[in-house]
């Protein structure tokens, strides 16, 4: 395909189709994550692998493993795979879009998310009911569909009107593809207006380019405290401890309220349906209410919720059991009317020009960075209660 993609894609359509492959590469991630948490229950699972310890957390290759290093293996293979998708992604979806569209957009991206986690959990469910491997199998290929749809949509989807303006000789190109972008001629306004616009960044930005030194200087802005805020805000939306409940909130309702595997898969299942139904709630609220206000009141709904439910678990009684169960949805709306979308904005905003590349990807690492040991540190707590 040519830089500008396929000829009968344009206006709307183009936009909403850039939309859904970015939307997929979400879903993907979500399910990724959804998915795991029932096949770290799974009987056949757990004896294929030799009973490994739940921080083996597994993804699209793993269905077809046989022994533990294979699901390893696959799970590094899997994760650089959804790496390169949750970064490019936004990024891809914010130069297509108009800049009145991103915040809202943003949000989209993490209900797919949230909407693939869903699906991971129903397929979980369906499948516990089949005794043979296929109960973990399946539920990992399937994942394959995600990853297929984006690679074959995105061979018909163009470059970016600012990548083609950047790298090409003259930004005749990129101008023809915004027009053909916002569905309108050339030398519409709109489309003159945008393209300066889009001139000017370029030129401020080969000025003004910083270096990964420069992310430690203060340069008369506080530069330096801009990305050690960035960097913090996305490493601690994980130390919430969101992803306790993503990945193990089936383990978490077998061992801690004496559940059984059947009826904690289920549970789950209904749990990330309200997780979904809440987030469409930050669609309103994002651009409304403020980034600040959803994190100060979110995160204080947070950490009374688990104080709360600290308390349900110690007293171990069937009304506190049912107790314990509603403060984890209400512990999810929390965190996703808070700290879902509005992290993942945050440090582009703050970040000075010259910094914002390298400052957002850092920021992202350090998101990734705190899910990983968050997953490490809390698959330990669990193996301990079982007294691995």
């Amino acid at each position: 395909m040519n830089k500008v993609g396929h000829p009968r894609l344009k206006g709307t359509a183009l936009v909403s189709t850039v939309t859904s492959v970015c939307s997929f590469g979400f879903w993907l991630f979500g399910y990724e994550q959804g998915v795991m948490s029932g096949v770290v229950v799974s009987r056949p699972w757990l004896t294929q692998m030799g009973n490994p310890s739940t921080v083996m957390i597994g993804s699209v290759l793993m269905g077809s493993a046989f022994e533990r290093i294979q699901m390893m293996v696959a799970r590094v293979i899997a994760g650089i795979g959804i790496g390169y998708i949750t970064s490019v992604a936004p990024v891809y979806q914010s130069e297509i879009t108009p800049p009145e569209h991103r915040g809202w957009l943003v949000c989209c991206q993490s209900t797919g998310m949230l909407g693939g986690l869903m699906l991971g959990y129903w397929i979980n469910y369906g499948f516990y009911f089949h005794s043979s491997s296929a109960q973990w199998r399946f539920p990992l290929l399937f994942q394959c569909i995600f990853a297929i749809y984006v690679i074959a949509v995105t061979l018909w989807l163009p470059e970016t009107p600012r990548w083609l303006m950047q790298h090409d000789p003259t930004p005749d190109q990129g101008t023809t593809f915004l027009a053909k972008l916002r569905g309108v001629s050339s030398d519409h306004p709109a489309v003159q207006h945008e393209r300066a616009e889009i001139l000017d960044a370029i030129s401020l930005e080969a000025k003004e380019e910083g270096s990964w030194s420069d992310l430690f200087k203060a340069h008369g802005i506080q530069g330096n405290k801009r990305f050690y805020l960035a960097i913090s805000i996305q490493f601690l939306q994980e130390l919430s401890g969101i992803n306790i409940v993503t990945y193990y909130a089936p383990t978490l309702f077998q061992q801690s309220l004496g559940m059984s595997q059947e009826r904690s898969l289920f549970l789950g299942c209904f749990l990330q349906v309200w997780y979904v139904t809440a987030s469409f709630v930050t669609w309103y609220t994002i651009d409304r209410v403020g980034r600040r206000k959803l994190w100060i009141s979110m995160a204080c709904g947070q950490c009374l919720v688990l104080v709360l439910e600290a308390i349900c678990v110690k007293m171990n009684t069937s009304q506190a059991s049912i107790g314990a169960v509603f403060l984890i949805f209400v512990y999810e709306s929390c965190f996703t009317w808070g700290w879902m979308a509005t992290v993942w904005i945050y440090p582009p905003e703050i970040l000075p020009l010259k910094l914002r590349a390298k400052g957002s990807a850092l920021a992202t690492a350090a998101d990734f960075l705190g899910n990983f040991v968050i997953s490490v540190t809390s698959s330990g707590f669990l193996n301990d209660n079982n007294g691995c």
